[in-house]
């Protein structure tokens, strides 16, 4: 029932235990209905986008709109191509780095992230997964998951994001705790995971100009209002028709954080 998802716990009672093998034959049940009724499992980043308040939408064409009037159309795409090679090398540097390798390569134009997020890399340790691919049994969602480690002796979710301007308050992050949160919820279901129990997230933002990131921890009580919030927008999903829910090819671009 409605009421029953959205009271689904975002923690797993009793994970690793004798539960094992009944979770990994219902997930195993699941793969094969989505197979046989071709069935697509949406990411986190698509439930955000189709289930974004109208509010939030207009705000996000305005900017847009903005962007092309100053830019034209292809210097917008031109803009959003950079910024995502931009943030895939800061990305790629970043997991590099938590793997331990030397002497990591940073091109130019990751420059300046690079050493606005350095400093945050000295405080995470004992790093147990780095872009993971993770899927919900139950609430059927998927993602990638940037980093999974230790930040002040707590293992924790960390999602690495960019920013032109400063991010110094948790409101400031749109719907960034919402789709860390969904991250975690996943990650203490999914069978891949097993010994994995997480209540607590990170978002690092790295500033473009260089200045130090900031650095924002949802201790387990946020992460609860914020697990709530994804059940809300979760359920919204599934509750659209069909022909109002996005491609992924087709999601809209979000405006960077």
């Amino acid at each position: 029932s409605e009421q029953e998802f959205l009271s689904f716990p975002m923690l797993k009672p009793f994970k690793g235990s004798q539960d094992v093998t009944e979770e990994s034959a219902i997930y195993e049940l699941r793969q094969q209905l989505i197979i046989q009724h071709n069935l697509k499992i949406p990411s986190v980043t698509q439930v955000l986008n189709d289930t974004m308040s109208a509010a939030d939408r207009q705000k996000l064409e305005i900017w847009k709109r903005k962007m092309i009037e100053e830019l034209g159309v292809e210097g917008f795409e031109n803009l959003q191509k950079k910024n995502f090679a931009r943030g895939h090398g800061f990305h790629k540097c970043v997991a590099s780095t938590l793997r331990g390798e030397k002497d990591v390569p940073v091109s130019k134009n990751v420059e300046a992230l690079w050493e606005s997020v350095r400093p945050v890399l000295s405080n995470v340790c004992d790093v147990s997964f780095l872009e993971s691919r993770v899927q919900h049994p139950f609430l059927w969602y998927r993602g990638i998951v940037d980093c999974v480690a230790y930040y002040e002796n707590e293992i924790v979710v960390i999602d690495w994001k960019t920013a032109a301007k400063k991010k110094t308050s948790i409101t400031d992050l749109y719907d960034n705790p919402i789709q860390a949160v969904a991250y975690a919820g996943a990650l203490n279901f999914d069978s891949n995971y097993q010994k994995l129990q997480i209540s607590s997230a990170l978002i690092v933002v790295a500033y473009e100009d260089g200045s130090p990131a900031d650095v924002h921890k949802l201790s387990p009580k946020l992460c609860d209002r914020f697990w709530e919030l994804w059940l809300k927008r979760n359920l919204t999903y599934w509750s659209k028709p069909e022909s109002q829910k996005t491609e992924k090819k087709k999601e809209t671009k979000r405006r960077p954080v």
